[in-house]
């Protein structure tokens, strides 16, 4: 078996995802497992292969049979049990509950007063239970294409409903605790230790290091971290166990402590640390293999390190085949594996500086394919920025977080000499992350297909196997830059056009993509209101529409480049993320309507343009633009205004063999005065100012004629748009109407002229 294990490992996880999720790639990448087994003429271990896949496709098909929940939307009072430390942002309360039938839940609170959020953050800790009067909600599917689907990730985590709290009562501060939540336990106290002891600056990078809570980064940060394509450093990864652990190992060495029992001990510590440090799929897949690995010195096993992760990862498909979907998951096994079949690569190399390129290379080139597929983008500066980064977190910023959390509980003035040292390494960090933080250090692959994942992957196969052989030559790399140039081709010259009327909630942002990259313009950006609250209230980390939902739906187009932004009005609902998107990608220009940049909403929009230097320009009627894939005007308005509806910007367009009227927050008095001047019908109306009563005249409609009509509003808006009176007239009138309120994103995609409409939502 020793070197066979990762043929049982594939053959898991081809049962595992056949079942729970079948694809052609699937069922190609056993057939190629099986066809190299039996080339290798090891029959019998065929159909051991064999039966590892039926095994574990049976156990996925009978995990999706049993996903049931025993609740339903009338039950409103629950006794609840904290199985982690809830997050408090705010006035927000977040965390994940298990009821008394074993069902876990995503609690939502609201926290009324800053004596009951003091209470809390005293008082909550894992293993409370808590009586709660409230409501359950369906999570939401997705209400835009490609953006993060937080009702399939709750649904990969075991959990079908999230609890909306409308009174949340401590039922019992110390119930019987499990040996595990008294762990957690432990691990919630530490973290709320390090919130007391040390100075603000130091508190994210501490509770990251030690503990694998994130939670208190600011996203600054993180983006920057993630530019460089080093954010894996502030969290728990095989990097910081593999370190623990040999620290320990050589503390117990010198003590006098056996080797044999230096490695039962290590074995006992793992399990412990896993816990301690929150439980991530990396931390189990590193704390798994080192005691795998530990078993086989003790007990002289024949077990490779290729084998320890090929076990790995069998008993993390046999405790729970969803965890096949976590992305640190993927993440940590691609990079593991790539590292250990790099073995002889990485340990030629003599030089420590080449050696950590090597690593840094390896690691890299195995994070692309999965950074893609989910993130649509990867660093082009991660080589390089590891190179530096992982020493410096290795040997200096790792080893003071621990020596100054133990010295915190002792004496306090060797603890503030160590912390003010950790706070200087921490700025030594960020001065040499900062010239870094560009978002142009970021290639934007788009989501690849399938098809082009499976190229990538068999270039990275032939890459690490010549390397191995033959040494590194420039041209084994090249099968890996012709995917990413394939990628890139497919991105810019699609024969495909699009119109896109994303879901932003209550405002407009709409996409137009039109055929081999001739244009992309966004028409709005929407945009989230802000109310006046107590400091207490205030959220750190808070929802943006921009970063949100139009970055990620952007980059997973492949956009970069806006060549257009044009902003119909400065209303925070059309506008308010403009500056996101400006600071993130290139935009060519930006088209305002006359006098609506003196409004005080638009600054921050103008403050991110002047500093990239992007080009602003007033226009009214009778600017215009054409090229060969469509003809695009400004049909309104006629002079200054002052940026309210009634001055919105009204684009006229022909293409996809349509005629489109894109018409902002127009008002029945534009209406009328764009009726003056133009008589002219059109296929596809987007209804103005969200289908308020205000817009859309019976007398417009008949003049435009249209086939289709777009309503952008938010679902359960504060507003009631849009008006049933304004539906019914559309109705009435023979137009189709498409709501995003009700149908998530409306999409348009033609291709020469034919086109058809879709929806996110069916």
């Amino acid at each position: 078996m020793q070197g066979n294990w990762i043929y049982l490992a594939l053959s898991g996880l081809s049962g595992v995802l056949l079942a729970l999720s079948l694809q052609w790639c699937i069922l190609l990448l056993f057939i190629l497992l099986i066809l190299r087994i039996y080339f290798l003429q090891h029959l019998r271990f065929l159909l051991l292969a064999s039966i590892v896949f039926l095994f574990f496709y049976f156990i996925g098909v009978s995990l999706e049979l049993q996903r049931i929940t025993v609740y339903s939307e009338d039950d409103s009072r629950f006794i609840v049990t904290m199985i982690e430390l809830p997050q408090i942002d705010g006035d927000r309360l977040k965390g994940v509950v298990k009821t008394k039938e074993q069902e876990k839940l995503v609690l939502h609170y609201t926290i009324a007063s800053k004596t009951e959020k003091e209470y809390l953050l005293r008082q909550l800790f894992p293993g409370n239970k808590l009586l709660i009067i409230g409501k359950l909600q369906r999570p939401e599917k997705n209400r835009n294409e490609h953006q993060f689907n937080y009702q399939q990730y709750l649904y990969y985590n075991h959990i079908h409903w999230i609890l909306k709290a409308e009174e949340l009562i401590l039922y019992e501060e110390n119930p019987g605790k499990s040996f595990y939540e008294h762990f957690l336990i432990m691990r919630a106290k530490g973290l709320k230790h390090i919130e007391e002891k040390y100075p603000p600056e130091a508190i994210p990078y501490v509770k990251a290091l030690i503990f694998g809570d994130r939670s208190s980064m600011d996203e600054e940060t993180e983006q920057i971290y993630r530019h460089l394509g080093i954010v894996h450093l502030l969290a728990i990864s095989g990097l910081h166990v593999g370190m623990i652990i040999s620290v320990l190992y050589y503390l117990l060495l010198r003590v006098g402590i056996t080797r044999e029992t230096c490695y039962l001990l290590l074995m006992l510590f793992l399990p412990f640390y896993a816990i301690i440090s929150g439980g991530n799929p990396p931390v189990l897949r590193a704390s798994v293999m080192s005691m795998l690995l530990l078993s086989a010195l003790r007990w002289k096993w024949p077990l490779t390190p290729f084998d320890a992760i090929s076990i790995s990862f069998l008993l993390f498909l046999l405790v729970d085949p969803y965890v096949c979907f976590h992305i640190g998951f993927q993440l940590s096994y691609a990079v593991s594996a790539a590292l250990v079949c790099s073995e002889k690569i990485i340990a030629r190399s003599q030089v420590f500086w080449i050696k950590m390129l090597v690593i840094s290379l390896v690691s890299t080139f195995a994070s692309i394919p999965i950074l893609a597929y989910h993130f649509y983008e990867f660093s082009l500066v991660a080589v390089i920025a590891n190179l530096f980064f992982v020493p410096l977190y290795t040997f200096f910023i790792l080893p003071l977080a621990f020596v100054t959390f133990f010295m915190s509980f002792t004496y306090q003035t060797p603890f503030n000499m160590l912390t003010n040292l950790f706070e200087a390494v921490i700025g030594i960090s960020k001065w040499l992350s900062n010239p870094f933080a560009s978002h142009w250090l970021t290639y934007i692959t788009g989501r690849p297909h399938s098809v082009i994942l499976f190229l990538f992957v068999a270039a990275l196969i032939f890459l690490f196997r010549s390397w191995e052989k033959k040494g590194f030559s420039y041209r084994y790399i090249l099968p890996l830059l012709l995917v990413l140039l394939l990628q890139a081709v497919i991105n810019l010259y699609s024969p495909f056009g699009e119109v896109v009327f994303i879901d932003v909630g209550q405002g407009d942002a709409i996409l137009i993509k039109l055929p081999y990259r001739r244009g992309t313009y966004l028409i709005d950006t929407g945009g989230e209101f802000t109310f006046s609250q107590e400091s207490w209230q205030e959220r750190e980390k808070r929802f943006r529409v921009g970063k949100d939902i139009l970055l990620p739906i952007l980059k997973s187009k492949g956009i970069r480049t806006i060549d257009t932004l044009l902003i119909t009005h400065s209303h925070l609902d059309h506008m308010g993320a403009a500056h996101e998107l400006v600071a993130q990608l290139n935009v060519r220009e930006i088209l305002l309507s006359p006098q609506s940049w003196r409004q005080p909403v638009m600054q921050e929009l103008l403050q991110a343009a002047s500093e990239k230097n992007v080009s602003i320009r007033e226009v009214k009627d009778g600017h215009g633009w054409e090229n060969k894939a469509g003809r695009f005007r400004i049909v309104y308005p006629y002079g200054s205004g002052e940026g309210a509806n009634n001055d919105s910007l009204v684009l006229y367009a022909e293409m996809g063999a349509k005629k489109w009227l894109f018409t902002g927050d127009l008002e029945k008095e534009g209406e009328e005065m764009l009726m003056q001047r133009y008589h002219f019908q059109v296929d596809v109306l987007k209804v103005g100012h969200h289908g308020s009563k205000t817009s859309t005249t019976e007398v417009f409609l008949q003049m435009l004629q249209p086939t289709y009509a777009v309503i952008s509003a938010g679902k359960n808006n504060r507003y009631g748009h849009p008006n049933s009176e304004v539906v019914s007239l559309l109705e009435a009138e023979g137009v189709v109407v498409y709501r995003t309120d009700l149908e998530g994103a409306i999409h348009y995609k033609y291709f020469g002229n034919k086109g058809t409409f879709y929806k996110i939502q069916p």
